[in-house]
């Protein structure tokens, strides 16, 4: 399999066989591509939001890391290892993204642009019934 190899690992290609100095291995293991960023939303105080993104790699699966804070603040994971992230009860204005790991080596990745969930008060008011007679 490819990845970390405890040591010292061994090759085996058809009838020969080769040694290699342990460590990620990622040039057949192609870092995922983000084909559609996760897109930017409004959503009302107390409402929760739903960021998604899209990503292809070849040749394996992705796993995904949701973070909160600006791209490339690795300080607070959110979320599970999906390609769709719900925050929970908006209340603050918010900046979220997530890493994409090719499941062939945890050196192969790609990060989203970050995508902000604006938090938005409920309108305040009567509505007002207007006639004319």
């Amino acid at each position: 399999p490819l990845g970390w190899g405890g040591g010292r690992t061994r090759v085996a290609k058809a009838s020969t066989t080769s040694t290699r100095a342990a460590g990620p291995v990622s040039a057949s293991c192609p870092a995922p591509t983000i084909t559609t960023q996760p897109a930017s939303v409004s959503a009302g105080l107390g409402t929760a939001a739903t960021l998604k993104v899209a990503g292809i790699v070849t040749g394996t699966t992705i796993h995904y890391q949701w973070y909160k804070g600006a791209k490339g603040d690795l300080s607070t994971k959110v979320g599970t290892d999906s390609d769709t992230f719900t925050t929970g009860a908006v209340s603050v204005t918010t900046s979220y993204w997530v890493r994409l790991t090719a499941a062939c080596s945890s050196s192969s990745t790609t990060d989203s642009n970050a995508a902000i969930v604006t938090a938005v008060a409920a309108a305040r008011g009567r509505a007002v019934k207007f006639s004319r007679d």
